[in-house]
């Protein structure tokens, strides 16, 4: 079991590095401009209204480079090779498993360095009164006034959110024939979903405000509605599988 999440994270290391390097490059591009041209009452505030536009692009290139290698090996029959050698069921999970904590340790290295960056790092002008700005709440810690608290809670739930929107992909890739569904449907479901979720007046339930910290008021904020968007897109996909299964085997 060992060998194979070590065989598997070799297999990323590369997408690893590159989506880190992009990731890393975009927010602090973003903070910059946003700190030359804003007022910004302090670091914090930089980095949460810097991540607007990267969060809501998140779940596709958070996605698609991760999962597109694990559906070209079911395309091109390489997990029926694979079937005859070992335990399959073990080695789908270790290659979702791998994935999923992939992109999960990146995300919060990533948002935890721009967190740091922001504060201590990135100029800005003080325009306005560093009071005005409260910290986005974190309602599954607690309401807190402490930098470091808020940095690692954010870069943590990130994180998780994340690991759904890749653990979400990854069964795409292992279930579905057409390569632009793999890479493209999480993404396609998130801005449907959020669109849905807005006509009808439930912005809080949808998971790009469980990812975007600050997008609607503290009061909106609690532990039921941060993991609603989450959950529902875990059972879509279950009964996703649950439909695949069953044409399958019929």
């Amino acid at each position: 079991m060992q060998k194979h999440v070590i065989d598997a994270f070799k297999e990323l290391k590369v997408i690893f590095v590159m989506i880190f390097i992009v990731y890393l490059f975009f927010q602090i591009l973003n903070m910059t401009i946003i700190g030359s041209n804003s007022a910004i009452s302090q670091g914090i505030e930089l980095w949460v209204y810097s991540m607007d536009i990267i969060d809501f692009l998140s779940p596709l290139f958070l996605t698609a480079p991760f999962v597109w290698g694990l559906y070209y090996k079911k395309k091109s029959r390489f997990l029926e090779y694979i079937s005859v050698r070992m335990n399959f069921k073990k080695y789908l999970c270790t290659q979702i498993m791998t994935i999923v904590m992939s992109v999960f340790t990146l995300v919060f290295l990533v948002n935890f360095i721009s967190i740091l960056l922001a504060i201590f790092i990135i100029p800005f002008d003080i325009d306005t009164d560093p009071s005005i700005f409260q910290i986005p709440f974190l309602p599954f810690a607690y309401r807190t006034d402490s930098i470091l608290v808020f940095s690692v809670g954010a870069s943590l739930w990130k994180a998780v959110v994340a690991s759904v929107l890749v653990f979400s992909a990854s069964v795409l890739a292992l279930t579905a024939r057409n390569l632009f569904i793999v890479l493209f449907g999480v993404f396609a479901y998130v801005i449907v979903e959020n669109i849905l979720t807005a006509s009808i007046g439930f912005d809080e339930y949808s998971i790009a405000t469980s990812n975007i910290l600050g997008r609607l008021n503290d009061e909106y904020y609690t532990i039921f509605n941060m993991f609603v968007g989450p959950i529902m897109l875990l059972i879509v996909t279950f009964i996703w599988v649950a439909i695949y299964l069953k044409r399958e085997r019929s």
